[in-house]
C-alpha cells in the first residue's frame, strides 16, 4: 500500500524527465492496487464460496450413503426374517411330532 502512495507522484508527475517513468509509476500503481483488491476481497470471496460448495456436496453425498445404508439393512433384516421363519416352520414339522421329511 505505501509503495502505490508513493508511486502516485512520479505516476501524475508532468515534470523534465516524466515522459519515461510517468509509464512504469501508472502500471506499477495499477498493478499493486489490482493484486491488493484480489488478496484482500477477491481471494477470500471466492474461498468461502467454494467451500460452501464442497460442503454442500459432502452433505449430499453422505444422504446418499445412508439411504444406500438404510435400504441395505432393510433388506437384510427381512432376509434374517425370512430364514427364521423358515427355520420355525421346518422345526413345527420334524419327524420327533410325527412328521415327515
Amino acid at each position: 500500500m505505501t509503495t502505490v502512495l508513493g508511486m502516485v507522484p512520479m505516476a501524475i508527475d508532468k515534470g523534465e524527465g516524466s515522459e519515461l517513468m510517468r509509464p512504469i509509476a501508472q502500471t506499477m500503481v495499477g498493478g499493486l492496487t489490482t493484486s491488493t483488491i484480489f488478496t484482500l476481497f477477491l481471494i477470500p470471496v471466492l474461498y468461502s464460496l467454494l467451500m460452501e460448495h464442497k460442503e454442500k456436496r459432502a452433505v449430499k453425498k453422505q444422504k446418499k450413503i445412508d439411504a444406500k445404508m438404510a435400504l441395505r439393512r432393510e433388506r437384510l433384516l427381512a432376509m434374517q426374517a425370512k430364514k427364521k421363519k423358515g427355520t420355525e416352520e421346518t422345526a413345527k414339522i420334524s419327524p420327533e411330532e410325527g412328521g415327515t421329511t
